[in-house]
């Protein structure tokens, strides 16, 4: 993303998609999560910005995400998400019951917070996006339950659902833009 961005590409939205778990008993399995901010529990953002940076969504592509999920009649939640670096430690997941001291109570943590997805790449590009000027969004598909251990058999997860969450909400964005609503200019 940061080469997209760095080589003078015309790019102006970007939309993360992908998996993700969840710590929240009303969030199920196959649901949506999207992104209005991430938690900066990684460690790759602090090479280019600030802890106390945000790492937020673009309003706009927020709504359009948001509007579009609903029109597909797809089960979604808003809200706070978490980027940490380890698909299993990072998100207090045991492997074969070995879990570190320091990832002990990690899911009741999240869970008390109202997080309701984890996964290892919002915030950072939620930070380059905000950054350099770019819409950033995202919309994930949940395949796993940390808090109760709730997974979908199969992997990797099936994420159909967030490529046409993602492209309805361009769609929506380039209509807006058609008829002269407000464009975004990062540069103001």
């Amino acid at each position: 993303m940061a080469d997209l961005i760095n080589n003078e590409t015309k790019t102006h939205t970007i939309i993360d998609i992908g998996s993700c778990g969840t710590y929240q008993d009303f969030v199920g399995i196959g649901d949506l999560t999207i992104s209005q901010g991430d938690v900066r529990d990684e460690g790759t953002t602090k090479e280019y910005i600030d802890c106390g940076y945000p790492a937020v969504a673009n309003y706009e592509l927020l709504l359009a995400l948001i509007d579009a999920a609903s029109e597909l009649k797809y089960h979604s939640h808003v809200g706070i998400t978490r980027s940490d670096d380890s698909i299993y430690m990072g998100s207090g997941v045991p492997i074969k019951g070995y879990l570190p001291r320091h990832q002990e109570g990690v899911v009741e943590h999240w869970q008390k917070a109202g997080v309701i997805n984890v996964q290892r790449e919002v915030a950072l590009n939620f930070v380059l996006c905000t950054l350099f000027g770019v819409r950033g969004g995202s919309v994930r598909h949940v395949g796993r339950n940390c808090a109760t251990g709730d997974h979908k058999p199969s992997y990797p997860y099936s994420i159909k659902n967030t490529y046409m969450t993602a492209l309805e909400a361009i769609a929506r964005l380039a209509k807006m833009a058609s008829f002269g609503q407000r464009k975004v200019n990062h540069g103001e």
